[in-house]
């Protein structure tokens, strides 16, 4: 069993990560003093809270952080959904990613400490995701690198949509015209939201690991501004084109039917490089998916929390570059098959027979 109550020391130097995590019966945390993390294997310490330290305690109320803290590492907080509230320190600089994810916030202010966005600094993709109580996020005064419109947050010159709050009962938004680039889990765990119109603008969403629509279960339909040569949506699905590159970004999850084939949609012509993106099929009703030629490479992620009853049909020799299905980490029930055995996607859809299992 879990402790209920910790008070750590002022003597304490140091917490490694995931120290506390999955403590389901914690309640209560209180930082005495100055409590770093230790840098690699050196002797030095910085004012961090370390990755994973109190991910998954689920019964976590309340917390009183270091006085002089700079960095919430990534998860630190990760799937504590009792906790509503938390007083930031003002030395705070960044929240790393996914720091706050699936927490009890209903609201949350932006530090006026905080850095700009960056790669792993200021607010990192992520760090409110999921928050499905969460209705709004504000910036407090002084801060210069963001600004909040109507909740969402944005980097301060707008050309950054940072997050979406999950819990805003709004079922449409449209991103501003001016946005640029939207971060991975940006809209992560909107459960109200069933339409998003992307800018013409934009030219980038997520990354290499999650696209910016993780968890948006009932989202029915995204619309690509005139003028945006970049995206398309094609029959429910979301396109990257830039070059001779092509990457699959997001499957609608409310789209029809069980099957779905992989392949190159008509229209998109001197493909050299078809990507299915990081997070694509997260949180779909799929039950069969095949992967054709087509492919090239599946980045991270992609069929993240499939069970063994999705099964992913992969071409025997033709497989893309899957680094997750070498090293043995994918979670759907992965099926080998031959080519002529992947159906014709205008047809009828129905699994493949005969097919040979690794």
């Amino acid at each position: 069993m879990c402790i209920r109550d910790s008070t750590i020391p002022a003597t304490v130097q140091y917490i490694g990560e995931g120290a506390f995590s999955d403590c389901i019966d914690l309640t209560t945390v209180v930082f005495e003093g100055s409590v770093g993390v230790r840098v690699s294997v050196s002797t030095t310490y910085q004012n961090q809270l370390a990755d994973f330290m109190f991910a998954g305690c689920t019964s976590l109320e309340s917390v009183t952080l270091p006085e002089d803290l700079e960095v919430i590492g990534a998860s630190a907080f990760d799937g504590c959904g009792s906790l509503t509230s938390i007083q930031l320190p003002s030395t705070l600089k960044t929240l790393d990613e996914r720091s706050f994810a699936e927490t009890g916030f209903t609201s949350f202010e932006i530090p006026a400490s905080l850095l700009a966005t960056a790669y792993s600094s200021g607010f990192v993709e992520g760090a409110l995701a999921g928050c499905s109580n969460l209705t709004a996020i504000t910036v407090a005064e002084g801060n210069a690198n963001y600004v909040s419109v109507d909740g969402v947050l944005y980097s301060a010159d707008k050309t950054i949509l940072l997050a979406y709050p999950a819990g805003k009962t709004d079922t449409s938004f449209v991103v501003p015209k001016g946005v640029v680039d939207i971060a991975a889990y940006a809209f992560s765990g909107a459960v109200n939201l069933k339409s998003v119109t992307i800018a013409s603008t934009v030219t980038t969403m997520g990354s290499s690991y999650y696209g910016p629509f993780v968890d948006c279960p009932n989202l029915e339909e995204i619309t690509v501004a005139e003028g945006n040569s970049v995206y398309s949506v094609v029959d429910g699905v979301l396109y990257e084109l830039k070059g001779t590159s092509l990457v699959l970004v997001a499957y609608l999850p409310t789209r029809e039917g069980d099957t779905f084939v992989v392949e190159i949609p008509d229209g998109f012509t001197g493909i050299t490089q078809f990507i299915i993106g990081g997070g694509a099929f997260i949180g779909t009703n799929l039950k069969h998916i095949y992967l054709t030629g087509d492919v090239s490479t599946v980045r991270s992620n992609a069929f993240e929390g499939w069970t063994s009853e999705q099964n992913i049909y992969v071409v025997m020799d033709d497989a893309p570059y899957w680094t997750e299905l070498t090293e043995g980490g994918v979670t759907g029930n992965v099926v080998y098959i031959d080519a002529e055995d992947i159906p014709d996607s205008t047809s009828p859809e129905t699994p493949a027979e005969g097919a040979q299992q690794p």
